[in-house]
C-alpha cells in the first residue's frame, strides 16, 4: 500500500506503545489482545498472497472520554505481527474498529483493504478479541493513487498540523487510519477507487470529504496522471530487477476552503505539438515499462473528454505548458504548478517529485540554463556575505512558518554512506542508508522562502571526509527530502578570472557560426580554488574589435554593436550574449574591462562562414525538437502512436542545402536483409494527413520530415535506413530479445583456470529456454556486452575482453550474426581475484535489455605463473628492433632500462615491448609486476 505509515513514528516497536492519552478509568483495564491474518489470498500487484501491511484499530465507547488507537505500518517492505495487544478501559459496550490493508512488499503495490468490528463487554484481565473483516476492495487490489498539492485558507496561507485520514463505515464512528503532517497547506495524501476516505484538518474541517480516485474533480488546477498496470525497472543492491506495478495515479494540485482563492491557480504540462497528433512523449523520452512494450503519454487537458486505457498513461485536467509559460519562475509554487520535462522524461512515476518540484518540502525551482531557453531545477545554491560562504535551500512557501527545526545527519557507513534508490528523510529510511543523528538545530533565515545555512549556524566545522545530509524536522521528527553537504558546500571562494565560450550551434555543435546565424556567447566566472561565489554581482564590457555583431538577445533582433555591458547578479556564474555577421567575417570578442577587477579571458576568436554546399553525410533522428545531433543509435516505438523524424543533409555539422530524392527502406538488423513491418506500421509524410511514403524529396533545403506510424503490434529488430545524395544513414528500431540467454564457457567445455595475464579464449552461446542451443535468425544480429561480476570488494575490472587471440585490442561490444550460435572472443585477467564473467544483451530475453545475468555466469579463479620474458634471440644489430612479450606474473607492470644504448616502447594491451639498438655492448631491462615480482632481459647491441 503506497504509504500509509504515519511520519511521527519512527519504527513498528513505538507505535505499539502509542495509545491515546485518555483519562484512565478507576476499574482495571483490560488487556485485549486481536489476532488477523498474516496473509491473503487475492492478485495485488503480481502476487498470488498479499501480505498484512497496515493496521487501524480504534476502540470506542458512550463513557470513554477519548479513543484508544493504534496504528501500525510495515513501512515499505516488511511484514506486520498478525497479532497485536491494547490495554482497553473495562467497561460495556466497547466498540473495537480494525481496518487492515494487504500488499505484496513494496509500497508502490496496491493493496487489498478489509474492514471489521465487534463489540465486547470488557471485565479486565486478559482477553481476545475476534474481529471478522470484510473485503472492501473487491476481488481486484485497490486502485490508487497519490494526491501531491497545497490547501489554502488564505492567499499564500494554509493549516500546519496533523492531517489524518478517516475512513466512515455506515452507521458507526468514523475510524482514524493514518496520520501525517500538513504544513503551510502542504500536504500528501492516498486515495482509493473504492474505499472513500476523509481527510480531517487540524481544526477538524474537512480537506477531503469522501475522497475516491474518480470523486477528486480534475479542473485547470488540478491534473490527474495515470499509468496502467505495468513493470518497471528497479535497482536495489547494486543490481536490476523488474517489478509488477498496479495502475499508478498521481494528482497534483491546489485545494481551497473557498474557491475564489483558486481562481489564479494553474497545473501546466509539457504536450506535444501536432508533429505527433497530439499523443504526448515528453521530447521523445518515452515511458519503457519492458522491452517490448513502449507506452506513450497521452494528454487531455481540461476542456477536452479524457480518455485512459491499458495502452497509454494519461494526463487528465491542467493546462498545456503555454498558460504558465508566460508566468515569472518567481511564481512557480504560489501561482502555479508545472510538470518540467527539462532534466526528466522516463521517471515520470518515480519523480513527480523532480518533474513538479515538490521535494516533500523542499522547493526545486527553476532557473535558466546556460543556452537561456531551457530551464532546470534547483534546491541548492551557494553564496556569501559578511559572515562568510553559505548554501541556500529552498522551501515551499509556508513552510518556514510551520517548520522551525531541522536535523544533521552524518555518514556512518565508511567514508560515504549509501544515498540509496529513494531519498525521504523518514527514520528507517535514514537508518536503512547508513545515517546517524548527529544535531538538532533552529531552522536559520533567509531571503523570501529559503534558509541559509553556514558554519556559524550549522553549529559544528564538518569532517573534510565525512558526508552530512541536513532533513526538515517537526516534533524532532525528520521530513522530507535529503540535502546532501559537506566542508566543501563552505569552501567556495570569489571568482579570480572570467572566461568566455562560443556556445553551441542549433544542433548541439560547437562550429563556428554561419552567416546570419545568431549564435549565443557565454561569460563565466572562474576561480582556481574550485567553487565559486559571485556575493556582489560583476558587470563586464565586452567589444567585438569594431563591428556591429553584438546583440542583448537570443533572436539577434535587438539594436547590434560593437561593444555592449553585461552583468551577472550576485549568485550567479555566468550570463550571455549573441553574435550574428550578414557576411564572411573574422573578429575577436574581448572582455575589456569588469566591475570587480577579475583577470579578463583570452579573446575569443570567431570565423563566421559560408555555408557548405557538398553533403558529406546524411543524419536522421526524431523530429521532437530543434536540439539534437547525430543519428538516433535506436528508436523506441510505442504501440499506435505517430513519431515524427527528419533527415537532415549535413557537413561538417553545418546544414547543407540542396535539392533530390532520399529513398527510405526497412531492413532487418544486418542492413541489407528485407523487413517487412507488422501491419498498421508505415512510412507516413506526417502524422496530421498520413499519406504513405517511400521517398523523401529536398528543394534548395536541408532537412526533410517524414513520420513512423505504428498501429497496434510494434516493430521490433529492424533497421530503417535512408539514401541518397552518395550517402546512407540507418537506426535500429525496437531492439528485442532473440533469444532467451546466453551461455557462458571456455572452450571444449574445459574447467581450467586461466593464468593472469594469459590471452584465453571464451565462449557464448545462444540459448533457448530450455537450454539448448539456437541459431540466430535469418538477417538478424545479437549484439551483447561481457562484463565482470566481482565477488567482494573492490571497484576495478578484474578482465579485459578482446576481438582476437592476441589480446591486442581491448573491446566491450560484439555481435553473434544470422546462422551463429556461438561467439568466441578473447579474455584476460588481470589478477588472481575471483571473478564472474557474463553478459547483457537488449537481444536476450533474460537480460531484459540492459540487466547482467546472475545466471549464465563463468566463475573463474586465475593463478599466478611465475613472471618471464622469453628471449629467441638476444642479438639485436644497432638500429634494428626485437619485440618480446611478458608472461605470467600480475599485471600492470613496470619496464625500465638498466643499462646500455638502446630505447624501448612498452604496449600495455598487448604486454609487450618493442626494444631498439641504439648502440654496441650489452642491454639490460627489468620487468616489475604489480606483486614485486622482476624479471631481467638481457640483450646485446650489435
Amino acid at each position: 500500500m503506497k504509504k500509509l505509515n504515519i511520519q511521527q513514528v519512527t519504527s513498528i516497536l513505538s507505535m505499539l506503545l502509542l495509545l491515546s492519552a485518555c483519562d484512565r478509568m478507576a476499574v482495571e483495564d483490560s488487556k485485549v489482545s486481536l489476532k488477523l491474518p498474516k496473509t491473503v489470498s487475492g492478485k495485488a500487484g503480481a502476487q498470488s498472497v498479499s501480505a498484512l501491511k497496515h493496521i487501524a484499530v480504534q476502540v470506542t465507547a458512550a463513557d470513554m472520554a477519548e479513543p484508544v488507537t493504534l496504528i501500525l505500518d510495515s513501512h515499505d517492505s516488511q511484514s506486520l505481527p498478525s497479532e497485536v495487544t491494547l490495554e482497553i478501559p473495562s467497561g460495556n459496550n466497547r466498540l473495537i474498529q480494525v481496518l487492515a490493508a494487504y500488499g505484496t512488499g513494496s509500497n508502490d503495490d496496491n493493496a487489498i483493504i478489509y474492514y471489521g468490528d465487534v463489540t465486547k463487554t470488557l471485565i479486565g484481565g486478559t482477553d481476545s478479541a475476534d474481529v471478522p473483516l470484510d473485503n472492501l476492495s473487491g476481488t481486484q487490489p485497490e486502485e490508487e493513487g497519490r494526491v501531491y498539492g497545497r490547501y489554502l485558507t488564505a492567499a499564500n496561507q494554509g493549516p500546519s498540523g496533523e492531517l489524518k485520514m478517516v475512513y466512515r463505515p455506515a452507521g458507526k464512528p468514523g475510524i482514524v487510519v493514518d496520520r501525517r503532517h500538513i504544513l503551510g497547506g502542504w500536504f500528501e495524501a492516498t486515495v482509493f477507487k473504492n474505499v472513500a476516505v476523509d481527510y480531517v484538518l487540524p481544526d477538524g474541517s474537512l480537506l477531503g470529504n469522501q475522497w475516491t480516485l474518480d470523486s477528486l474533480p480534475v479542473s485547470k488546477h488540478l491534473m490527474r496522471i495515470r499509468m496502467p498496470a505495468h513493470s518497471e525497472r528497479k535497482w536495489e543492491n547494486n543490481s536490476n530487477y523488474w517489478q509488477d506495478r498496479g495502475i499508478d495515479n498521481r494528482f497534483l494540485g491546489f485545494f481551497a476552503a473557498q474557491a475564489a482563492l483558486l481562481d489564479d491557480k494553474k497545473v501546466c504540462s509539457f504536450s506535444k505539438t501536432t508533429k505527433n497528433n497530439g499523443d504526448v512523449y515528453f521530447g521523445n523520452k518515452y515511458l519503457s515499462h519492458s522491452v517490448l512494450d513502449i507506452m506513450p503519454i497521452k494528454a487531455f487537458f481540461t476542456g477536452t473528454t479524457p480518455q485512459v486505457s491499458a495502452g497509454f498513461a494519461s494526463i487528465i485536467g491542467g493546462m498545456d505548458i503555454t498558460a504558465c509559460s508566460s508566468l515569472p519562475l518567481a511564481e512557480e509554487f504560489k501561482r502555479y504548478l508545472i510538470l518540467d520535462n527539462s532534466s526528466f522524461g522516463n521517471e515520470l512515476w518515480e519523480s513527480i517529485e523532480g518533474l513538479s518540484g515538490l521535494r516533500r518540502g523542499l522547493a526545486a525551482v527553476r532557473e535558466k540554463s546556460t543556452d537561456g531557453i531551457t530551464t532546470y531545477r534547483n534546491t541548492f545554491k551557494q553564496g556569501a556575505n559578511a559572515n562568510g560562504p553559505y548554501f541556500e535551500v529552498s522551501l515551499l512557501p509556508g513552510l518556514k512558518e510551520a517548520v522551525t527545526s531541522y536535523q544533521i545527519y552524518k555518514s556512518t557507513q565508511s567514508t560515504y554512506a549509501p544515498m540509496g534508490y529513494d531519498n525521504r528523510c523518514e527514520p528507517e529510511e535514514l537508518s536503512k542508508q547508513g545515517w546517524s543523528l548527529l544535531r538538532t538545530n533552529s531552522l536559520p533565515g533567509g531571503p523570501g522562502d529559503s534558509a541559509q545555512f553556514s558554519i556559524g549556524n550549522i553549529g559544528f566545522t564538518p569532517d573534510q571526509y565525512t558526508n552530512y545530509i541536513i532533513c526538515l524536522s517537526k516534533n524532532n521528527i525528520p521530513f522530507g527530502s535529503q540535502v546532501p553537504f559537506s566542508m566543501w558546500s563552505f569552501s567556495s571562494q570569489p571568482p579570480t578570472g572570467m572566461n568566455l565560450h562560443l556556445g553551441s550551434n542549433q544542433y548541439n555543435q560547437s562550429s563556428q557560426p554561419l552567416v546570419n546565424e545568431c549564435r549565443r556567447i557565454e561569460v563565466t566566472l572562474t576561480s582556481s580554488a574550485g567553487g565559486i561565489l559571485n556575493a556582489n554581482g560583476v558587470t563586464a564590457t565586452i567589444d567585438a574589435e569594431g563591428q556591429s555583431v553584438l546583440y542583448t538577445n537570443a533572436t539577434c533582433t535587438s539594436t547590434s554593436a560593437s561593444t555592449i555591458n553585461v552583468t551577472m547578479a550576485a549568485g550567479s556564474t555566468f550570463v550571455h550574449f549573441y553574435t550574428k555577421s550578414a557576411s564572411p567575417l573574422s573578429y575577436n570578442i574581448s572582455v575589456t574591462s569588469n566591475s570587480a577587477g577579475l583577470t579578463p579571458p583570452a579573446p575569443l576568436y570567431v570565423s563566421v562562414t559560408e555555408p557548405p554546399t557538398t553533403i558529406y553525410q546524411m543524419e536522421m533522428a526524431m523530429n521532437s525538437s530543434s536540439w539534437y545531433s547525430g543519428t538516433t543509435a535506436e528508436l523506441k516505438l510505442f504501440k499506435n502512436g505517430c513519431f515524427p523524424m527528419m533527415v537532415r543533409l549535413t557537413n561538417s555539422g553545418y546544414s547543407v542545402e540542396s535539392s533530390g530524392t532520399v529513398d527510405l527502406f526497412w531492413y532487418k538488423l544486418d542492413g541489407s536483409t528485407a523487413y517487412t513491418p507488422p501491419a498498421g506500421t508505415r512510412l507516413v509524410n506526417n502524422c496530421i494527413t498520413k499519406s504513405p511514403i517511400t521517398q523523401l524529396s529536398y528543394s534548395n533545403s536541408a532537412i526533410a520530415e517524414f513520420a513512423i506510424e505504428v498501429g497496434t503490434e510494434i516493430p521490433n529488430n529492424a533497421t530503417l535506413k535512408a539514401e541518397g545524395f552518395g550517402n546512407t544513414v540507418q537506426s535500429t528500431i525496437n531492439n528485442s530479445p532473440l533469444v532467451h540467454h546466453l551461455a557462458v564457457r571456455l572452450p571444449g567445455g574445459s574447467t581450467s583456470t586461466p593464468p593472469v595475464g594469459s590471452c584465453q579464449a571464451l565462449e557464448f552461446v545462444a540459448k533457448n529456454a530450455s537450454d539448448q542451443d539456437v541459431t540466430i535468425p535469418a538477417g538478424q544480429i545479437l549484439r551483447f556486452m561481457p562484463t565482470t561480476i566481482m565477488q567482494g570488494s573492490g571497484s576495478t575490472a578484474l578482465v579485459d575482453f578482446y576481438d582476437s587471440s592476441s589480446c591486442s585490442y581491448n573491446s566491450n561490444n560484439y555481435t553473434m550474426a544470422a546462422g551463429e550460435s556461438v561467439k568466441t572472443i578473447y579474455m584476460k585477467a588481470k589478477s588472481p581475484q575471483t571473478a564472474n564473467i557474463t553478459y547483457s544483451s537488449e537481444h536476450a530475453e533474460r537480460t531484459q535489455g540492459y540487466n547482467s545475468d546472475l545466471i549464465s555466469k563463468l566463475t573463474i579463479n586465475p593463478v599466478v605463473m611465475p613472471l618471464l620474458v622469453p628471449v629467441p634471440d638476444p642479438i639485436v644489430l644497432v638500429g634494428n628492433s626485437i619485440t618480446l612479450y611478458i608472461q605470467g606474473g600480475v599485471p600492470p607492470y613496470t619496464v625500465q632500462k638498466t643499462s646500455g644504448a638502446a630505447s624501448h616502447y612498452y604496449s600495455e594491451y598487448s604486454s609487450s615491448i618493442s626494444v631498439t639498438a641504439e648502440g654496441v655492448g650489452a642491454i639490460q631491462l627489468s620487468v616489475t609486476d604489480s606483486m614485486g615480482n622482476v624479471q631481467l632481459i638481457n640483450l646485446t647491441g650489435q
